[in-house]
């Protein structure tokens, strides 16, 4: 077992243990410091009526005594929420207004779910072996991934305001598909020349980055 394989948790199966546990610890730090933090302000006065408690806890986070602007604004939208008519989806699906609306939002999350990102996940160390990386190498390329993946979110969350999402998911889906394309292309014909492989790699590399550029934000 070279250094390597010791410093994954990942890639030793009797150590998967220690993956889960590590997950575990979060969540068993927030139940334990949940109940000292106070309720929302809005859910105390909307949904329990409890003015007094909005007020305090809203106190407890703002570090001000003089809260009764952001209370006002509270009660504002309890007034507005009660004066909102439910509809059905029959009844969206027949306003032409918000008919596309819906229709758009739908298959944008459609999309994200069919987009094939999970599957590029699911098959990479398949298809790194395949490519000819070495096999104890394999769950650090494929853990880069996720670190491309989470950079290229991280850098495309500081342009998405003036960018706008929607010039974002078409460069996104746009750049994945073509990618898909190339990488098919490549993978069929990745014995015919001795960088091909190469190229399958930088394929994936780069759908993931797309990924991040627009569904992923």
């Amino acid at each position: 077992m070279n250094r390597l394989t010791l410093l994954s948790l990942g890639t030793v199966e009797s150590r998967w243990i220690y993956l889960y546990v590590f997950i575990l610890l979060p969540a068993v730090l927030q139940l334990l410091l949940l109940p000292i933090f106070p309720e929302s302000p809005r859910y105390l006065l909307i949904q329990k009526n409890d003015e007094a408690g909005a007020k305090k806890a809203l106190q407890t986070f703002r570090r001000e005594e003089d809260v009764s602007e952001e209370l006002e604004e509270i009660k504002a939208e309890e007034q507005r929420q009660r004066d909102i008519k439910t509809v059905s989806v029959n009844q969206i699906l027949r306003n032409p207004h918000v008919r596309w609306q819906m229709i758009v939002t739908c298959f944008i999350a459609l999309s994200e779910y069919l987009c094939g990102i999970s599957a590029l996940y699911y098959y990479s160390n398949r298809l790194f072996t395949a490519l000819g990386f070495d096999v104890e190498l394999i769950p650090y390329v494929t853990l880069s991934l996720g670190a491309i993946e989470l950079i290229s979110t991280m850098i495309v969350g500081t342009v998405i305001e003036r960018t706008g999402r929607r010039i974002l998911l078409i460069v996104g889906y746009g750049g994945m598909a073509v990618l898909y394309i190339l990488l098919t292309v490549t993978l069929v014909l990745q014995d015919k020349a001795s960088w091909m492989p190469y190229l399958s790699v930088a394929s994936v590399l780069a759908v993931i980055i797309f990924y991040g550029i627009g569904p992923g934000n």
